[in-house]
This record gives structure tokens, sequence and C-alpha cells, in this order.
């Protein structure tokens, strides 16, 4: 289960965020104007105790952002 959401995070993730460079560029190529954006990222962490216990965890992650470019 794991596998598959870091996988489909993964891929979620190239959707979003390659046409974002391209929509970037339409027009004039300025980055002045109105900006609209999304964003993920997947972590993985190793926890070590002093027990000699371990634990490991993913973790996701996401963001949006809105605004207005004033200048380049």
């Amino acid at each position: 289960m794991g596998k598959f959401v870091f996988a489909m995070m993964i891929t979620a993730s190239l959707v979003i965020n390659a046409p974002s460079s391209a929509f970037g560029q339409l027009g004039d190529g300025q980055q002045k104007g109105f900006q609209l954006g999304a964003g993920g990222v997947v972590g993985h962490t190793t926890i070590n105790y002093s027990g000699g216990g371990t634990d490991d965890a993913l973790s996701y992650g996401a963001n949006l952002y809105i605004g207005y470019g004033l200048t380049n």
C-alpha cells in the first residue's frame, strides 16, 4: 500500500508541476501578473531509538499558492 501511495504522489506531483512551468512562460515570458500554483512533497524518515528500536515513516505534504507578481 505504501509504495502505491508513494507512486501516486510522485505521479500527481509531475502532472501538476510540469505544466506550471510551461504556463509561467506563456505570453511574453514575464513573470508579472496573476500567479497560481501547486506543489507536493513526499519524505521518508527513519527514527533510531537509544534502546535499539527503529521506526520508519512516510510523510506527505502539499501546497497551493495564489498571488500577483509585481515585477520580474
